[in-house]
């Protein structure tokens, strides 16, 4: 449900026919983080691409971080949080 409610109000916002992503374009993007978490519980085998990491920025080598995001407002009325993973 909760995707689905991204999605529509992706739908709802997007007023470009040139950037229209799928329903299923959106699950991808959000499931993008919870790969590598995925492969290590499953013993997957790594591809040159996570094994590869010499083209990335030094700030982006390692193992992973994150980034939030904590807001609340002027009135005290609501509080927005937002997290982003990001790795190699």
């Amino acid at each position: 449900m909760q995707v689905e409610g991204l999605y529509d109000g992706y739908k709802s916002a997007n007023k470009d026919p040139k950037q229209n992503l799928s329903f299923q374009d959106l699950l991808w993007l959000n499931l993008q983080g919870d790969f590598d978490d995925l492969a290590e519980v499953l013993k997957a085998r790594k591809n040159n691409f996570y094994e590869n990491t010499e083209y990335l920025h030094p700030s982006a080598r390692g193992i992973g971080h994150c980034s939030a995001l904590i807001k609340v407002l002027p009135d005290g009325s609501d509080l927005f949080v937002a997290q982003d993973t990001w790795s190699t």
